[in-house]
């Protein structure tokens, strides 16, 4: 198996959450055989059968470990994709992990970690290898630096779905924090120098005690085995999952709280150690930026209903009229790659229908409690009971809105998460909700004392000033 191939999930003889491979120095580290990897069973044949006969034997086994190339690592432990198609029915295919970090010693080569140029060559040679199975909006990032938990003379490569590099300069637009009382949280660390998360585009975040776990550490208070898997959630009603391995513990409780997750893990040690914390919190918040995305009425501050959302013929403009909002399992548009799709409205310029990202298939042509109509401009989705997609607290005084990805660059109202909330197809090219207004005429948000007694457009939003705050 290997990126671009069609794969059977049951195949899959690795873990996704977080991948780690030794390997050495001594060479060029995208093209030589220097990782020494488990070696995958093989698949029933002639010769799977001459290893197995050997082994009865007693003249050896299969090999325990391959020699790969950094190219050759992600070609055949690589992630998946499911999808629907209209004739082969539901298909997985193999796509690559395009973030890895590399760590190596503090002594010999590369003993303050890989330099710029050096990393920047690795991720050209990826983008080259797997460019059409590459996600545009994470792309291809290499991160390095040097610790003594490493051997002289070797390298650790980490990938999976666990594992994120952001760009240099990047902010986090969420946190997470992580303490023995909720007085004394503080963030995970990747590679020691910066937040670990979230960041823009981040799907999950593995983090331990030890970077010989993983790149992204904490003060978990547990031996340094221990680490935690933290992704997006599929049941109703719940929009985080987290997932201890190698914790002795119980199973952790959801607490109340003003962010958008909080456990309490209450921790089970074999032997009465100083080091070790009696419990844990683990504190998550998806975006902090005050143009977040909000699911109910924000407490203490004016805000706008979002109404609907409007694809104006200029999206479209080129190509097949057709755009699609992705929804959760609760009904809300997505603002966020932590957050798991559950179904999207697809209209295509002739017809609306849902599609389950459950089955990978469509369960209705209606759209299932949502409408699409044409106006003068272009096309608008509501929902059908009337009741708001969503809410924005609305600034203090008119600031300028801003679609751009890299949101960090400057002081505005960022609405850059739309870009999860849906697509617009244009000709050949697919865009994101906000990728498609980055480059548009600047307009301003109102505060919530200059905004329109009506509904108003910012973007493909349609807001209105929202029923509890107006006088």
């Amino acid at each position: 198996m290997a990126v671009g191939d069609l794969v059977r999930q049951r195949d899959l003889a690795w873990d996704r959450e977080i991948i780690r491979i030794p390997g050495s120095i001594e060479g060029d580290l995208v093209k030589d055989k220097l990782f020494q990897a488990p070696a995958l069973p093989r698949r029933p044949g002639r010769v799977s059968r001459f290893w197995h006969r050997l082994a009865r034997r007693g003249g050896g086994g299969e090999p325990e470990t391959e020699a790969l190339s950094l190219l050759q690592l992600l070609d055949q432990r690589h992630d998946i994709v499911t999808y629907g198609t209209p004739s082969a029915g539901r298909e997985t295919v193999a796509v690559p992990f395009t973030h890895v970090v590399l760590l190596t010693a503090t002594t010999g080569r590369f003993s303050g970690g890989l330099s710029a140029d050096h990393r920047h060559e690795i991720e050209a040679a990826i983008l080259d290898r797997f460019d059409q199975n590459i996600d545009p909006m994470t792309s291809v990032r290499i991160g390095s630096a040097s610790s003594p938990t490493v051997e002289p003379g070797t390298v650790l490569a980490y990938f999976g779905r666990g594992i994120f590099v952001p760009k240099d300069g990047e902010r986090p637009v969420g946190r997470v924090r992580v303490g023995s009382s909720l007085e004394r949280l503080v963030e995970p660390s990747l590679l020691g120098s910066r937040p670990a998360g979230l960041y823009r585009g981040q799907s999950a975040l593995a983090f331990a005690s030890s970077l010989a776990v993983a790149p992204a550490t904490v003060r978990l208070g547990v031996d340094d085995t221990a680490w935690f898997y933290l992704e997006g959630a599929t049941g109703a009603g719940d929009t985080l999952a987290l997932t201890p391995h190698e914790v002795p513990a119980m199973e952790p409780s959801r607490e109340a709280t003003s962010a958008d997750a909080l456990w309490r893990i209450e921790l089970a040690h074999a032997q009465d150690d100083a080091r070790y914390a009696d419990r844990l919190f683990i504190e998550v918040t998806l975006d902090e930026r005050p143009s977040r995305f909000l699911r109910s009425l924000p407490l203490g501050r004016p805000a706008f209903e979002i109404a609907g959302l409007r694809i104006g013929d200029d999206d479209i403009r080129g190509g097949t009229e057709a755009f699609w909002i992705d929804l959760d399992v609760d009904g809300y548009p997505l603002a966020s790659a932590m957050t798991v799709r559950d179904a999207s409205i697809v209209h295509d310029g002739r017809r609306t229908r849902r599609y389950s990202w459950r089955s990978y298939d469509y369960d209705s042509e209606q759209g299932a409690g949502f409408a699409i109509a044409r106006d003068r401009d272009g096309w608008v989705f509501r929902p059908t009971s009337g009741r708001p997609l969503g809410y924005l607290a609305a600034p203090p005084e008119p600031t300028m809105a801003s679609f751009q990805a890299n949101w960090w660059t400057s002081p505005s109202y960022h609405l850059d998460w739309l870009d999860f909330c849906g697509c617009v197809e244009n000709g050949t090219r697919i865009q994101g909700l906000a990728d498609a207004h980055a480059h548009r005429p600047a307009v301003v948000m109102p505060s919530f004392a200059t905004a329109p007694a009506d509904e108003f457009p910012i973007g493909p939003l349609i807001l209105r000033r929202s029923e509890r705050d107006r006088p």
